[in-house]
């Protein structure tokens, strides 16, 4: 028989040649099988060692040459690929959303619209010591401070740490423990704008304190929430 055609690997017939063909056509199947194999395994220059249980995992891959490439370009390390497993592997539910049980961001988290919960949240708290001297307040870390233990008959000085860019809201409780002792004269920031202009009262109790800033703590809207609580 005459030599077949074809273009690509799957166009070979496995019953060719012929076993009655003249073996002087051998060559020319050989060229032929050379440039199929050519034509399909395109820029095939180096090894490809998948192996076929990894190959089998793209069957049934429903995407499009568009998705594919955005892959082009992408430098994550494996670690960052492994860290999605969680994120792709989370379950779908019958209403198409996706149920993560636990999912940690450690760095700023953008939402373009709306945050719906379906439960509640929690925030940070973090303990403060009441100690002599500048007590810093990191507003990027909680959003409660709370005294380990009463202030005694110390000056305490109190500055408010790291709050968002301008344009953004920082706001925080502050737990405030026998604040009367405190003897320093002005424990607060000079960005603190009380009230009418007027610091509250302190008692030997727990007052409560709110502060929050759109500004960058350029001013720190304060106001007293509760007065010698229990």
């Amino acid at each position: 028989m005459g030599l077949e055609t074809g273009t690509f690997i799957n166009d070979l017939v496995i019953t060719n040649p012929l076993g009655t063909d003249d073996r002087s056509t051998a060559d020319d199947h050989l060229r032929l099988l050379k440039t199929l194999i050519r034509n399909t395994i395109v820029k095939g220059t180096a090894a490809i060692n998948p192996t076929p249980a990894e190959c089998n995992l793209l069957v049934g891959l429903l995407t499009s040459t568009a998705e594919l490439n955005k892959l082009n370009g992408v430098t994550a390390t494996t670690a960052e690929i492994n860290f999605l497993v969680g994120v792709l592997g989370a379950i779908i539910d019958t209403n198409g959303g996706q149920t993560i049980a636990d999912l940690i961001i450690t760095n700023a988290l953008t939402l373009n619209g709306e945050l719906i919960m379906n439960a509640g949240y929690s925030e940070d708290s973090n303990s403060y010591t009441v100690t002599t001297g500048t007590k810093g307040l990191d507003t990027s870390a909680a959003t409660v401070f709370y005294p380990a233990a009463p202030m005694t008959a110390v000056a305490v000085d109190f500055t408010f740490d790291n709050p968002a860019a301008s344009g953004r809201v920082t706001s925080f409780i502050l737990e405030l423990e026998n604040m009367i002792a405190n003897t320093d004269a002005t424990p607060w920031p000079t960005s603190v704008d009380w009230a009418n202009g007027i610091e509250p009262a302190w008692s030997a109790g727990i007052d409560i304190v709110t502060f929050w800033t759109r500004d960058n703590g350029t001013i720190w809207h304060g106001s007293q929430a509760s007065q010698d609580s229990s």
